[in-house]
């Protein structure tokens, strides 16, 4: 094991480049950072086994994400497999602070 772990990184660390490595080089620089490769019915799949809490974390990080979190299919997924939640929203304001929404979940 230790002998092809040698011959590896002296493959990696010299000049030559296998072509193993070179494909994956150039597969990775031609992939747009901001996609997402997964269907959206395994991001469902995924959303629907998070808390509702997480929500707004996940919301931010795509215009996909936002999208399928406010959908009507996650809803009904999580009805379905018995997954819902049940909240309060609430929203404070203390003195001249900005309103806050929190949200309490059993």
């Amino acid at each position: 094991m230790s002998t092809s772990l040698t011959n590896l990184s002296t493959a990696t660390d010299s000049n030559e480049s296998s072509p193993l490595l070179a494909t994956a080089t150039s597969f990775k620089e031609s992939l747009p950072l901001n996609q997402t490769y997964l269907p959206d019915d395994l991001l469902l799949n995924f959303f629907v086994r998070v808390s509702v809490l997480y929500y707004p974390i996940l919301s931010i990080v795509s215009k996909r994400f936002r999208c399928l979190l406010a959908s009507l299919a996650l809803y009904q997924t999580r009805k379905l497999l018995n997954r819902t939640e049940s909240c309060i929203y609430v929203c404070l304001q203390y003195g001249t602070e900005e309103s806050r929404w929190f949200t309490l979940c059993r």
